[in-house]
C-alpha cells in the first residue's frame, strides 16, 4: 500500500494553501476528505500493479521483497484489497465535492491505462505520471471550490514530469543489462536522452513558477506582490535534488530522498513558511 508515498498526494492540498485558504474550515475538510481518497485511490492502484508486475519485480533486487512479488500476499486477497480501499475512497472524493470525485475517478482509469499500456511507451510513460499529479491539484481546487491558477498547473506537470525522468534514469543505472526485463520502456531510454531532457525541464520548471509568483492575477488574488522571492528556494530544491541524483546517485525513490535528506527537507521548510508569511501575514 505504500504509506510512505501518500506524502505525494500533499499536491491536492496545495489549492488550500495556494488558494488562500487554510483558515476556512469547510474548505480544509473538503480538502482533507480529498487527500484521503487519493491516498486510498494511490494504494489500490499500487495493489493492482503489484499484481500486473509481479514476474518483473522478482528480476529487481529491491522490488523482489514486495508482499505480491514474494508470495507473501496472494493475488485473490490484493483484488481484495483493492475493493476495500476503493470502496471509501470515492465515498470521500465525492463527499469533497462532485467534481473531486470524477477527478480521483479520473485518476484511478489513468493509472489502470498507464499500467496496462501506457507505461510501455517512450516519454508518455513519464507524462502520465505527471498527469497524475495534475489531477492531484486539480481534484483539490475542485474540493475547495478554488479557481486553479493555470501556472500552477504547469508547474506541477513538470516538477512531476523532472521527478519521474529522475526516476527512469536511476533505474536505467541501477538495472543495468535486465533493464528492458524489469521495465520494458526502459530500452527506449538512455543516460544522454534523460540527461537532455532534464537539461530542459529543469530551468522550465523554475521559470514557470516564477511566471506564477510574479503573476498579476496572482498577486492580486493573494494580495501578495513579493511572492517572487520564495522562487530563491525552488530553485535551490531543485539544483539540490538534481545534485542528490547526480552526485550521490540517488533517485530512484523520490520519496527517500525527501525523507532522508535534511537540507531538502529544511528547504522544502524555507519555502512553505516564507509563502505562508508572505499571504497571510
Amino acid at each position: 500500500m505504500r504509506p510512505k508515498h501518500w506524502v505525494k498526494n500533499s499536491f491536492v492540498l496545495a489549492p488550500l494553501f495556494f488558494g488562500g485558504k487554510l483558515t476556512d474550515t469547510t474548505a480544509a475538510i473538503h480538502v482533507f476528505a480529498c487527500f484521503i481518497a487519493f491516498c486510498l485511490a494511490a494504494s489500490a492502484v499500487y495493489l493492482m500493479n503489484d499484481i500486473l508486475d509481479r514476474e518483473k519485480d522478482r528480476l529487481h533486487p529491491l522490488k523482489m521483497r514486495r508482499p505480491i512479488a514474494s508470495g507473501e500476499i496472494s493475488i485473490r486477497q490484493a483484488r481484495w484489497g483493492i475493493v476495500l480501499l476503493l470502496a471509501p475512497g470515492f465515498a470521500l472524493a465525492f463527499y469533497a465535492s462532485f467534481g473531486a470525485g470524477l477527478t480521483v475517478l479520473g485518476y484511478f482509469l489513468l493509472n489502470i491505462a498507464y499500467s496496462l499500456y501506457l507505461k510501455h511507451i517512450v516519454i508518455l510513460d513519464v507524462a502520465t505520471i505527471a498527469t497524475g499529479f495534475v489531477l492531484r491539484v486539480l481534484g483539490g481546487a475542485l474540493a475547495a471550490h478554488v479557481e486553479p491558477s493555470r501556472w500552477l498547473l504547469i508547474a506541477t506537470f513538470l516538477v512531476a514530469l523532472f521527478i519521474a525522468l529522475i526516476k527512469r534514469r536511476q533505474e536505467l543505472r541501477s538495472a543495468g543489462i535486465s533493464a528492458e526485463h524489469q521495465r520494458s520502456v526502459l530500452s527506449d531510454y538512455s543516460p544522454g536522452m534523460i540527461d537532455l531532457l532534464l537539461a530542459i525541464v529543469t530551468p522550465a520548471t523554475f521559470f514557470v513558477y516564477l511566471a506564477y509568483t510574479l503573476d498579476p492575477e496572482t498577486i492580486d488574488r493573494l494580495s501578495a506582490p513579493h511572492l517572487y522571492l520564495t522562487s530563491v528556494f525552488v530553485l535551490f530544491g531543485l539544483l539540490r535534488y538534481v545534485a542528490l541524483t547526480f552526485g550521490r546517485e540517488q533517485g530512484e525513490s523520490p520519496v527517500a530522498i525527501l525523507f532522508n535528506d535534511r537540507t531538502l527537507q529544511f528547504t522544502v521548510l524555507l519555502w512553505a513558511g516564507m509563502f505562508a508569511w508572505i499571504v497571510y501575514n
